[in-house]
């Protein structure tokens, strides 16, 4: 099973930021909303462990979307740098900024390709050693404050 670890350190009235490890590898960072009860638009997802699949579709390209998150759809740890560009997902980046409550990259999509390709690379390994062509479970547990 590929495992996306987003462990939540810091939360203040503007926005929650924590870290991103895949596999037990810390990758980056995160950004999303303050949580507010978990509404729609303005809060972020309650934490708790959540099933998910990769999607390609539309201007976001490659991004993972988590399934059944209460009260929710299209909860999606994409691309982004401030919390302007959240509707409740979650934004990833190499850098982070507590003060200004933002994630940057070096290169815009830095932190995501990083996903992708480990990502990948487990795919691979998971077909040469166990043979398996079968879709790659993905599970995302939410942890911290």
């Amino acid at each position: 099973m590929f495992k996306i670890n987003i462990d939540r350190k810091f939360s203040s009235v503007n926005c929650t930021q924590g870290y991103i490890a895949v596999n037990g590898t810390v990758i980056g960072y995160t950004l999303e909303l303050p949580y507010i009860n978990n509404q729609a638009y303005i809060s972020s997802i309650p934490k708790d462990t959540y099933s998910a699949f990769i999607r390609t579709d539309g201007s976001k390209g490659w991004r993972i979307e988590l399934i059944d998150v209460p009260g929710r759809e299209n909860v999606q740890i994409h691309v982004g740098n401030y919390t302007s560009q959240i509707e409740g997902c979650i934004l990833i980046g190499t850098n982070v900024d507590l003060e200004n409550c933002n994630v940057t990259n070096k290169h815009v999509r830095e932190a995501i390709e990083k996903l992708q390709e480990m990502f990948n690379l487990f795919t691979i390994d998971l077909i040469l050693n166990q043979g398996s062509t079968n879709p790659i479970e993905i599970e995302v547990e939410i942890s911290g404050i």
